[in-house]
């Protein structure tokens, strides 16, 4: 019997999140968790809300610019971006990243490929950013541990995709003319091929000026300075007197660790990620899952609201979406 491989990505992601839940529940000393959770300083959740609801913004206006090379939508594709995120938090396999796409493509009656292009291309940005990020944390000098192999994986494959990118971008002609040889070689499913390549390469057209890729790789790197910030102000709401590099550290591991499959909301994944990271600056590991737990709510219930309410402002039918999303042509 054969098994759709994005249903055994689905299972693998579903299983990952289980043995890291099962890792982090038995190693837990629940007395230590409880004492963490019982000193959590509220003051400091509502600046670490407006923080991140503002990198969502700048989020939102760098997927505009990638697209359409204009801000006047800018809440078309804000609400697209809560959906997202509301998809990646009740249903597997990250399906908010094509969600999103479907709800823009319908709100702006953009072609659809040009439209995944742009997202590709906006992903391509975090994954460089956090590479570069990586790099000067590097300079910590991060245990030399199997356990953090993974991380150092990372910035290569950043530093690969911001290669890419760049080969991309400022090579568009040349790979239009490769495909074009591929597609007369491959008959009719080559040509079909080639036509998808090539719309998506059109979809680029915004960003291959020079100052247009500096201006969207700047607002790339504010958008990761708040999303830190916002982690800063979550370590201080803990009652942590830590370095702001615990803050970034701990966002290139979430970074890293929501890249990995898993169940919705990245749950397991998320605890792992900040019992490693936290575990540098000698913050306990009930305590580092204490944290873990109060971010992650944080975020499940932004998404829950903000992306809920894009969606009720769209009549927008959540089966529905999701069933579209699946079977998107780019899927």
């Amino acid at each position: 019997m054969k098994i759709h491989k994005g249903k055994i990505r689905i299972i693998f992601g579903f299983a990952l999140s289980l043995i890291l839940l099962g890792i982090i529940l038995y190693r837990l000393e629940w007395m230590e968790f409880f004492a963490a959770l019982k000193k959590i300083q509220w003051r400091w959740i509502f600046p670490a809300v407006a923080v991140c609801i503002t990198a969502g913004f700048l989020r939102a206006l760098r997927w505009a610019l990638l697209t359409e090379w204009s801000a006047r939508p800018l809440f078309h594709y804000w609400r697209a971006l809560q959906i997202g995120y509301l998809f990646n938090n009740i249903f597997p396999a990250r399906a908010g990243e094509m969600a999103r796409i479907v709800v823009i493509n319908r709100q702006r009656a953009i072609p659809f490929l040009k439209t995944a292009s742009a997202s590709v291309i906006d992903r391509l940005l975090d994954m460089s950013v956090l590479a570069l990020i990586a790099l000067w944390l590097l300079t910590y000098s991060l245990p030399q541990n199997p356990i953090y192999a993974s991380f150092r994986k990372g910035i290569f494959i950043g530093i690969a995709a911001l290669i890419l990118l760049a080969i991309f971008l400022l090579g568009s002609s040349k790979i239009k003319t490769w495909m074009r040889w591929i597609g007369s070689k491959l008959g009719d499913k080559g040509r079909h091929l080639t036509d998808w390549g090539e719309q998506i390469v059109d979809g680029l057209e915004n960003v291959r000026n020079p100052l247009r890729f500096l201006l969207v790789f700047a607002i790339a790197a504010v958008c990761f300075a708040f999303d830190l910030s916002g982690i800063y102000l979550m370590l201080w709401t803990m009652g942590w007197n830590l370095p702001f590099v615990a803050a970034v550290t701990t966002g290139v591991f979430m970074a890293l660790g929501a890249s990995l499959p898993s169940s919705p909301g990245y749950i397991g994944v998320y605890q792992a990620a900040c019992v490693l990271a936290l575990r540098l600056f000698d913050v306990a590991e009930s305590e580092a899952v204490a944290f873990s737990l109060i971010w992650q709510s944080l975020s499940f219930l932004l998404a829950i609201s903000l992306g809920g309410a894009s969606a009720m402002y769209y009549g927008l039918n959540i089966s529905q979406t999701a069933e579209e999303a699946a079977h998107a042509p780019s899927s």
